[in-house]
């Protein structure tokens, strides 16, 4: 679909749903971080940063055509509990994609929204961490596996 003159102007007149942190290129792998404003346009723009980071990447195509999607379907997880702040994860650890949304205090423990159904479509793994006594968040954490192929982080590489 092509976008109209409207679609463009109404576009770039609302603000960033997702804010980049400092990215982390530690031993493990590289790891990126957002954090995500809880608006109705959030999902859409997880969607659109990750499938850029990923094709600097160059992971397998079936990697990219899953974990696009999913990084949508996990951010309207985490607004559909109402919890803020919200932060989206992206980090590539031992052969498989990680994606997660962290989300803060006032989710009881347990709670699940039907997106979590539709993100078990996308991922090899799906877990729900709730928050404890140590770390006040909780999580949405969703695996992918990436194989043995090389790492293009873009830094060189």
């Amino acid at each position: 679909m092509i976008p109209t003159a409207a679609d463009v102007l109404t576009r770039s007149a609302r603000p960033h749903a997702l804010h980049p942190l400092p990215p982390i290129c530690g031993v493990l792998g590289p790891a990126l971080i957002w954090d995500v404003r809880p608006v109705a346009w959030a999902a859409d723009e997880a969607r659109v940063q990750l499938e850029g980071v990923l094709r600097l990447w160059r992971p397998d195509p079936d990697v990219l055509r899953r974990a696009v999607p999913l990084a949508g379907v996990l951010v309207r997880a985490a607004i559909a509990l109402g919890a803020t702040p919200l932060r989206l994860h992206l980090a590539r650890r031992a052969g498989r994609l990680l994606l997660a949304v962290t989300y803060g205090p006032g989710v009881h423990d347990g709670a699940r929204t039907s997106y979590e159904d539709e993100a078990r479509v996308w991922c090899d793994e799906l877990d729900h961490v709730g928050p404890s006594a140590r770390e006040p968040s909780a999580a949405l954490i969703a695996t992918l596996s990436w194989g043995e192929g090389p790492l293009h982080d873009g830094v060189g590489t």
